[in-house]
């Protein structure tokens, strides 16, 4: 407890505290010019962001003032403070940027993101729960199968999709979806998959299934293979999409060990040729020197067409005259924290857009045609309508393991692998226009292709078996006005009177179902391009600037 001035222990009384700043001013009645230099300064770091030109010697000045003050006294006591909370915040207390292989490039698993919580968004962590559910859901909930009949089923061609969409569109969003969506098949609380951005689709999402994509040599990947064997269950325009960005990736390292800027990319001169052992050893960091870099870059390309292509299209920017794009990497400066929105400090995937982001509505005839193929070949004799839960997930099981080991020996579309390795040229260039030009479908309700019945039924017993809160707790955690009523949920009488067959109330519509039965947004330009219901509208734009600020690899922080 501070001592009063005659030696009582006690708080400092009002009258003192008061006397003590007349000392302050009374002490700088002499020093008006030099406090007015001060008082210049700090206006003009302000004003600068707190930049200063050093050269003013405005630091010392500080220091000068300090010292000219009565020892002890508030006006001492404050400046003293200011001073050491500014010198305290110049430097980041822990670092968060490190040295070494560990921390330059991304980890096959996602971990090392974060620097204080290395596991946070790692691939095997759990799923993150956004909204704790509160409502408490009706005793008997209705059978999935029957939701599905009475809501999503699409009856006779596709309502095609307001915007245009193009299924490519489309096909960016699957590959967006499977990166950061790859459910544990043993334990369905965790994610298999990391919560970045880091193309796991190509690369994988560990270091086992990095290793089968792998060559070993020059940085370079397998010729148009890709890791995830489950892009093989989507339509062949998602397979030639992610062969794409193969190619980036070995143009790239082919170009960085051509051009091998400041000789990074060289073998040490210090190692001997004759020392097999040492120089093997060498080639290996040189290799992984050249895929880890080529991986930063493709996945640069990556973000870059999410938030320039893919993003100003669901925000139908590409029909706007405009340059403005939701661009969450800029710095910004929030006027009520100094510090600003943080940004690089990791992600974490929820459950909640796990369900959010199952957008088969938009699945188009085309796509809807070829799913009934691939249905036919690992399904074959079987009802999609009638089939069960474990016997779907049996077959499918049992397809997942009928896949080669070897992802550089997989093949999609009809294409065949030639001599070197690759697919034609021709043929690529050809799925991925038949794709471009193909419109996707809209969403909302009834317009799901019957052929994925059984993939929605497991969706919607999956939400309940991870006790996702309901659609209007959802809308509530986003700030969105919940629903009253099953009109407003969908203004279509037939649709609402199904709601409410089937729930009785709008608080007990669940998550799945709902956001994909929701009214749908109209075509807005500017605005509205993807014309998603109401709560997916908001909800993935929140994601997007999650994953990619919270990314150190894309901040660079």
């Amino acid at each position: 407890m501070p001592l009063k001035s005659n030696g009582e222990s006690g708080e400092i009384t009002a009258q003192q505290t008061i006397q003590g700043w007349l000392k302050d001013i009374g002490s700088q009645l002499g020093r008006i010019p030099e406090d007015l230099s001060v008082l210049n300064g700090l206006v003009g770091a302000t004003l600068t962001d707190g930049t200063v030109n050093d050269r003013k010697y405005l630091l010392e000045k500080i220091i000068q003032l300090a010292c000219s003050l009565p020892h002890g006294s508030p006006g001492e006591k404050k400046l003293t403070g200011e001073l050491l909370d500014i010198l305290w915040t110049n430097l980041k207390h822990p670092p968060l940027s490190y040295m070494g292989d560990d921390w330059r490039y991304r980890t096959a698993d996602g971990s090392n993101n974060n620097i204080l919580y290395p596991d946070l968004g790692k691939a095997g962590s759990a799923y993150a729960r956004s909204v704790v559910p509160q409502h408490a859901p009706p005793a008997a909930l209705p059978d999935p199968a029957s939701i599905f009949d009475a809501l999503f089923a699409r009856k006779g061609p596709a309502r095609e999709h307001p915007a245009k969409f193009s299924s490519l569109a489309i096909a960016i969003a699957t590959i967006i979806i499977h990166d950061i969506f790859r459910t544990d098949d043993v334990d369905p609380s965790k994610h298999a998959s990391s919560a970045y951005l880091d193309l796991g689709p190509l690369y994988g999402h560990n270091a086992e299934q990095q290793k089968t994509i792998r060559t070993f040599q020059d940085g370079k990947i397998k010729p148009d293979a890709f890791a995830e064997p489950r892009l093989l269950g989507q339509p062949p325009g998602v397979c030639a999409l992610i062969v794409s960005f193969n190619r980036f990736h070995n143009y790239v390292v082919q170009q960085l060990a051509l051009i091998n800027e400041a000789g990074r990319f060289s073998i040490s001169v210090t190692v001997d040729p004759q020392d097999k052992a040492a120089y093997e050893k060498a080639l290996a960091k040189r290799d992984n020197d050249l895929f880890q870099t080529g991986r930063l870059v493709t996945c640069g390309l990556y973000v870059n067409i999410i938030l320039h292509d893919y993003v100003r299209v669901i925000l139908n920017l590409n029909r706007s005259n405009t340059q403005w794009n939701l661009d969450p990497r800029v710095d910004s400066v929030n006027i009520f924290d100094p510090a600003g929105t943080p940004k690089g400090i990791g992600n974490q995937v929820s459950m909640e857009f796990n369900l959010i982001y199952r957008w088969h509505a938009t699945v188009s005839d085309k796509n809807a045609k070829w799913l009934e193929g691939f249905f036919d070949k690992v399904f074959p004799g079987i009802d999609p309508e009638t089939i069960t839960q474990a016997e779907f997930m049996n077959r499918l099981k049992a397809w997942g393991h009928s896949i080669d080991s070897d992802p550089g020996k997989w093949t999609f579309g009809g294409l065949k692998r030639t001599a070197t390795g690759g697919f034609d040229d021709s043929s690529l260039v050809k799925l991925l226009t038949e794709e471009t030009e193909d419109v996707a479908g809209a969403f909302g309700a009834r317009n799901i292709p019957v052929i994925l019945k059984a993939v929605d039924v497991l969706g919607i017993n999956q939400g309940r078996a991870w006790g996702a809160a309901s659609l209007n707790e959802v809308r509530k955690f986003f700030k969105l006005k919940p629903h009253e009523t099953f009109l407003e949920i969908n203004p279509d009488p037939d649709v609402a009177a199904s709601l409410e067959a089937l729930y009785s109330h709008p608080d007990n519509v669940e998550l799945y179902p709902g956001v994909s039965v929701e009214d749908t947004k109209p075509p807005l330009v500017p605005g509205s391009g993807l014309c998603s219901g109401l709560t997916i509208a908001k909800a993935i734009l929140s994601d997007a600037v999650a994953l990619v600020r919270g990314d150190r690899r894309v901040q660079h922080a």
